[in-house]
């Protein structure tokens, strides 16, 4: 203990055996600079803390065993930078506190067995940066936080068993990007922020067994983009948000069992570009928005079972591209809209059971091209749409039960081409609109019943 000025600097170690249990106190200033160290064993517990001013640096270690738990701090300011950890067993836990300046940087690790818990917060300032790991158990939860600047970045990781956990987040200012792990079991659940500025990044994975669920936050900035993953079991839950700027960006993923749930979202400029994918069991249900630029690209999948339910929206541009996926079970509805451009794209599909329901729109250019499927039951429902230009191309089929309905419209240019399939049974309704160029070409086909009725305009 050097220079130390009217503080209370009280240290005690006891029953440490077969250790090095160093502890340096330089240059501390008007602070409590309490650290405690009891029952250690064959360990290595060194407590360094440098240019401490001003505050309240209280480290407490208490049953640590055959473990290294390095604490340092150095450069801390007018701050309250309290490190516990408590019953760590056989474990790394180095915590590291570079450069904070005025904040609250507190970090607890409770009940840590056979595990790495390396905590590194490096050029903090004026921001709460808590962390809170508790019962975890031969894991490797890593928390990385450099150059956060005037923000909250609080990691919460607890009741995590036999994962990798690790929570990165580097260059974060004026934000608060919180991230909770709660009830993680033998997963790797890695969370990524980096270079998030002025927006709220919030990640929340909650009761996730036995599967990878990362979440990578790359590029934001001054946008909301808040990550929820809720009661996943037994999947692969990733979800990637790069370079959304001036956004809201939401990603919800609730109630998923046993499937594939990647979200993908990239490139997404001055947009809201909300996914939502709740109560999906045993599928494969992909998003993907790719180059949405100042548009409104919300996609929601619920209550989906059992299917693949892909959704894909890639180089929309100044455009509304809603997808809406409710209660499809067992089936394949797949969502595709490529290369569409200043349009009202919405496609939605409800209520399909046991079908394929694909939808596909590609290359459509300052049009509205709406796609609405529902109450389609057991069938096979697609619906095709090439190369429309400048048009309104709206495509409804309704109510069509135990059949074959798909909808093709390809080439269609600066036209109004309406095509609307209702009640619908037990049929082949096949429409296929080809080659139409600045006209209206509306096709109805209503209450057809057991029965072959397809349609060809070319």
């Amino acid at each position: 203990m050097i220079y130390n000025y009217y503080n209370t600097a009280d240290v005690t170690m006891i029953y440490n055996y077969y250790n090095t249990a160093d502890v340096t106190m330089i240059y501390n200033y008007y602070n409590t600079a309490d650290v405690t160290v009891i029952y250690n064993y064959y360990n290595t517990a060194d407590v360094t803390m440098i240019y401490n001013y001003y505050n309240t640096a209280d480290v407490t270690m208490i049953y640590n065993y055959y473990n290294t738990a390095d604490v340092t701090m150095i450069y801390n300011y007018y701050n309250t930078a309290d490190v516990t950890m408590i019953y760590n067993y056989y474990n790394t836990a180095d915590v590291t506190m570079i450069y904070n300046y005025y904040n609250t940087a507190d970090v607890t690790m409770i009940y840590n067995y056979y595990n790495t818990a390396d905590v590194t917060m490096i050029y903090n300032y004026y921001n709460t940066a808590d962390v809170t790991m508790i019962y975890n158990y031969y894991n490797t939860a890593d928390v990385t936080m450099i150059y956060n600047y005037y923000n909250t970045a609080d990691v919460t990781v607890i009741y995590n068993y036999y994962n990798t956990a690790d929570v990165t987040m580097i260059y974060n200012y004026y934000n608060t990007a919180d991230v909770t792990m709660i009830y993680n079991y033998y997963n790797t659940a890695n969370v990524t922020v980096i270079y998030n500025y002025y927006n709220t990044a919030d990640v929340t994975m909650i009761y996730n067994y036995y599967n990878t669920a990362n979440v990578t936050v790359i590029y934001n900035y001054y946008n909301t983009a808040d990550v929820t993953m809720i009661y996943n079991y037994y999947n692969t839950a990733n979800v990637t948000v790069i370079y959304n700027y001036y956004n809201t960006a939401n990603v919800t993923v609730i109630y998923n069992y046993y499937n594939t749930a990647d979200v993908t979202m990239i490139y997404n400029y001055y947009n809201t570009a909300n996914v939502t994918v709740i109560y999906n069991y045993y599928n494969t249900a992909d998003v993907t928005v790719i180059y949405n630029y100042y548009n409104t690209a919300d996609v929601t999948v619920i209550y989906n079972y059992y299917n693949t339910a892909n959704v894909t929206v890639i180089y929309n541009y100044y455009n509304t591209a809603d997808v809406t996926m409710i209660y499809n079970y067992y089936n394949t509805a797949n969502v595709t809209v490529i290369y569409n451009y200043y349009n009202t794209a919405d496609v939605t599909v409800i209520y399909n059971y046991y079908n394929t329901a694909d939808v596909t729109m590609i290359y459509n250019y300052y049009n509205t091209a709406n796609v609405t499927v529902i109450y389609n039951y057991y069938n096979t429902a697609d619906v095709t749409m090439i190369y429309n230009y400048y048009n309104t191309a709206d495509v409804t089929v309704i109510y069509n039960y135990y059949n074959t309905a798909n909808v093709t419209v390809i080439y269609n240019y600066y036209n109004t081409a309406n095509v609307t399939v209702i009640y619908n049974y037990y049929n082949t309704a096949d429409v296929t609109v080809i080659y139409n160029y600045y006209n209206t070409a509306d096709v109805t086909v209503i209450y057809n019943y057991y029965n072959t009725a397809n349609v060809t305009v070319i």
